[in-house]
């Protein structure tokens, strides 16, 4: 067995292995202690129980107040993997995805770039062995450690020991190749095929299967997987025409055939799967006020063919329908309708597209046009994505809370009445309105006296539905107090009640749900519209390359953006502009933002973040969340301030609502982010800076300002620049005046 894996090592490498059997880490059975460990509390050495020698680490708690980590740094070898062994035990792990576990995480100038985490053990488990072969460090890692955790959201006790680190020198430890990477068409797509040349596994010392999955992103839910022993050749085919379109993920893993565990990171592949034609409306919200034009379409073709497209009214009339055009795959373009604006009134485009050779594809995308009176009582999509709410401009602020959790327990099955009145009593009078997690756990009595009372508090809601898609954990729960009615039943239900609810601002539809329930997602979109016109959807989702492809399910998009692991708000710029760049032209977005729980200079940090994503361009923020910040050592503080936040931000944020400028500052100083707004209201420039600590930024001024205030206070200028010391994290806002100024 030996043998035959080292001559595929030789061939793959080229004949050369070079593999240090040094343990890089110090004390690894603890035999010494806690030494070269840093362990934080809730870690502690344990002479009573180990799997060799004297003593183990004894790690655990029974509040999953945050992940405690303990750490070993070690060398750094970039280009290189790691292949790490320990041994866990464990007694009631419990609430953690990954259960107690170890890993290994690289640093480079920038902050947290990597790392690979294996899947480690959780309940009641006696000393059990968990080997993983990293990733590859990559190029720029300055520093790398080793790290012990009970995993997010765990409580229990744990117990590790003779953890070891060593060096594999296999950069290139599988070849695969992925023939097509992206799949075109409804039912007639064709299936993703992976070849691999070699596997390289004689170090891991067991016998081992080659896995293959496809998988559906953010949480990367195997959709199917297949499975053969470890060797050059295999090949596998996975039908796609049952598929969502959207993006997927096909992985190749090394599994121990005794035990079916991971014992390499996955290498990964995004792949997609297209329909011969993606359009989206414009306005993306598909929500239009009497007087208005008829929507256009923008369109990416993936097969080239005749499209046609046509209108019609709810009842099947036909409106009008437009000249077919030919469409060639990879040229996008968009298809406009002139004449006299439609009536108020629930609308269908449909889109024929016929290929040569293929089937023919059909979509239909309903919109509809508000009358002035509907229009008056909505929440809508404005001119440069400005929310209007009852014809007001409007920057929203929302809280995620949960009135049917218990740390231990979970998700109940009913609000509790003691959680409810402590959310209202604190949110009541703030400038915050509240997306709960438990609506509508308790079906639909309990969730409108819940909204009657935010109504009477002068309390906005955001009505969660995001668990009524059928399949994920919500749904079974919340099914419960619907007795008898499908998930179309429940959503329409709700959005006929709520259609006129004073508290009612938005529908919540969307939190981490990947492309498996694209269909049901869009479906669910599509009814709420059908029910409520005057209510928008928000979204939210973290993975970057599901932004454009998840568009038909939302008309606000809220993309996650937690600095975790680390504190890097850069970062979150790169990400606020990605997202930004795969979300259509006139979908809202939204920031949302953790609050730092227990963490240092907490609030300057929060600030910092929420005016970042303002001049990222968010048009409402939402924060996560209210359970989370009630665990935070210093909560009347850190309440106090988020409220004083919120106020700040509303007060200002008329401001920023504000056009972006067309003649901007700009600052060669790194890390301090900037927004030029010009409009009604003046010229103002908003200045953050993203580091923890201080530093003196010049910004270039636009021709025609010969004067920047601050508080009504004059600052003077160097020539056409203004110099600012920029504390740690500060958020600056400056009028900018002058004979012509920004416009």
């Amino acid at each position: 067995m030996i043998a035959r894996f080292l001559c595929a090592l030789l061939l793959l490498t080229g004949g050369s292995v070079a593999m240090a059997a040094d343990n890089l880490l110090k004390n690894p059975g603890f035999e010494d202690g806690a030494a070269n460990w840093n362990p934080p509390d809730g870690f502690t050495l344990d002479t009573t129980v180990a799997h060799t020698g004297k003593a183990s680490l004894r790690f655990g708690w029974d509040n999953a107040d945050k992940r405690k980590l303990c750490l070993q740094t070690i060398e750094c070898r970039p280009g290189k993997r790691y292949l790490i062994t320990a041994w866990l035990k464990s007694d009631n792990v419990h609430g953690a995805a990954q259960g107690a576990t170890f890993g290994v995480e690289w640093y480079g100038k920038k902050g947290y770039i990597g790392g690979s985490y294996p899947m480690g053990i959780g309940w009641t488990t006696d000393w059990t062995e968990i080997r993983l072969l990293s990733s590859v460090v990559p190029p720029d890692a300055t520093h790398a450690h080793i790290f012990v955790t009970l995993d997010w959201g765990g409580v229990g006790t744990a117990w590790i020991d003779d953890v070891s680190a060593t060096v594999i020198d296999v950069p290139d430890l599988l070849k695969w190749h992925l023939d097509p990477e992206s799949v075109v068409g409804a039912a007639d797509s064709g299936p993703f095929r992976v070849l691999l040349d070699a596997a390289t596994v004689d170090f891991l010392g067991e016998d081992v299967d080659l896995a293959v999955s496809l998988a559906s992103p953010p949480c990367n839910h195997a959709l199917s997987e297949q499975k053969a022993p470890a060797k050059a050749g295999a090949t596998f085919s996975f039908p796609t025409d049952k598929l969502y379109e959207g993006v997927y993920k096909m992985s190749v893993i090394l599994k121990s055939h005794r035990t079916g565990r991971e014992l390499v990171a996955a290498e990964v592949r995004t792949v997609y799967k297209r329909p011969p034609v993606q359009a989206l409306l414009v306005p993306h919200s598909g929500i239009l006020l009497s007087g208005q034009a008829y929507p256009s379409l923008d369109l990416r073709p993936y097969r080239s063919g005749v499209l046609s497209a046509a209108i019609f009214t709810a009842t099947g009339r036909l409106v009008t329908d437009l000249h077919p055009v030919h469409v060639q795959a990879g040229a996008d373009g968009r298809l406009s309708i002139s004449g006299r604006p439609p009536a108020p009134g629930r609308y269908e485009f449909r889109i024929h597209l016929t290929a040569e050779g293929s089937p023919p594809y059909e979509d239909k995308l309903p919109f509809t046009v508000l009358s002035p009176a509907e229009a008056q009582r909505a929440v809508v999509i404005g001119p440069g994505n400005v929310l209007f709410d009852h014809g007001k401009p409007w920057f929203p602020l929302f809280l995620y809370a949960h009135t049917a959790y218990d740390l231990v327990k979970g998700e109940l099955p009913r609000r509790d009445p003691a959680a409810t009145a402590d959310l209202l009593d604190h949110v009541a009078g703030t400038p915050f309105g509240l997306m709960d997690y438990a609506t509508p756990i308790g079906g639909l009595d309990d969730t409108v006296a819940f909204a009657d009372e935010c109504a009477r508090r002068n309390v906005r809601l955001m009505l969660s539905v995001k668990d009524l898609v059928p399949g994920p954990g919500g749904y079974d729960l919340r099914a419960k107090s619907f007795p008898g009615m499908t998930a179309e039943a429940i959503v329409r239900q709700l959005a006929r009640r709520f259609r006129d609810h004073p508290a009612m601002a938005f529908y919540y539809t969307n939190d981490e749900l990947g492309t498996e329930f694209f269909g049901p997602m869009k479906a669910m979109r599509q009814w709420l519209h059908e029910e409520d016109p005057l209510h928008p959807t928000l979204h939210v989702h973290y993975d970057l390359e599901c932004i454009r492809e998840l568009a038909p399910c939302y008309d606000m998009c809220g993309p996650e953006l937690y600095p975790w692991p680390d504190d890097n708000l850069q970062r979150m710029v790169e990400w606020s502009d990605t997202i930004q760049s795969r979300m259509p032209a006139t979908a809202p977005f939204w920031g949302c933002l953790w609050h730092f729980r227990n963490s240092p200079h907490a609030n300057e940090k929060l600030r910092a973040l929420a005016f970042l994503s303002i001049a990222r361009g968010a048009k409402g923020l939402i924060f996560y969340a209210y359970h989370e910040l009630k665990q935070d050592h210093d909560f009347p503080g850190r309440w106090k301030a988020l409220v004083a936040l919120g106020e700040e931000i509303q007060q200002r944020s008329p401001l920023f609502l504000q056009p972006e400028a067309p003649k901007k500052c700009s600052t060669a100083t790194q890390n301090v982010v900037l927004r030029t707004v010009s409009g009604p209201l003046g010229d103002w420039l908003l200045a953050v800076n993203l580091l923890g600590d201080g530093r003196q930024a010049s910004i270039d001024l636009p021709l025609g300002v010969d004067r920047v205030l601050e508080n009504d206070e004059r600052i003077p200028l160097s020539g056409r620049s203004v110099k600012l010391f920029l504390a740690p994290y500060d958020v600056r806002i400056l009028r900018l005046e002058g004979t012509s100024g920004p416009r």
